[in-house]
């Protein structure tokens, strides 16, 4: 499916299988890898530019990959980690966290256990697109969520 847009130099398949490679080998993360994008061609709007657009792809990859995993048959403790990981992938939804109470529903949204994990699929989402070098948006976000975890005594580290 060609995304038509800049950012990719890649087809949806080809830029999935590109993250998957860029994913360590855990199953919840390479689970999430391979679906983070499964609803992009749903998502598929053209502007009137011929640029591609996936507005709330994150949103309906999370709610078709508990689908998925639910039909395939893992544990929903499983399922709703996958779910969560799919669900901010999209770096644009989250790196607008500029007040406290933000930060706080952020991390309360992804959870604590699951902060790293959200980071490395959203830095191989990254890897797998056609500028992968720039993280910087991500660290800053990693170092935010930190830096008030261990403000607030969570004594937590990045991996």
């Amino acid at each position: 499916f060609d995304q038509h847009t800049p950012y990719h130099d890649k087809d949806v398949l080809d830029h999935t299988l590109a993250v998957v490679d860029n994913i360590e080998p855990k199953l919840n993360l390479r689970m999430s890898a391979l679906l983070h994008d499964i609803s992009k061609p749903d998502c598929f709007t053209l502007d009137t530019k011929g640029r591609g657009h996936f507005y709330g792809h994150h949103i309906k990859s999370s709610e078709k990959s508990e689908e998925i995993l639910k039909r395939l048959g893992y544990d929903n403790d499983f399922i709703e980690d996958v779910k969560i990981l799919i669900r901010y992938h999209y770096i644009k939804d989250i790196k607008n966290i500029n007040t406290l109470e933000g930060l706080k529903k952020f991390i309360n949204d992804v959870g604590v256990d699951r902060l790293n994990d959200m980071f490395e699929l959203n830095i191989a989402d990254i890897k797998g697109k056609a500028n992968p070098d720039k993280f910087d948006d991500i660290e800053f976000i990693r170092k935010k969520c930190y830096d008030y975890l261990n403000s607030v005594n969570y004594n937590i580290k990045a991996d």
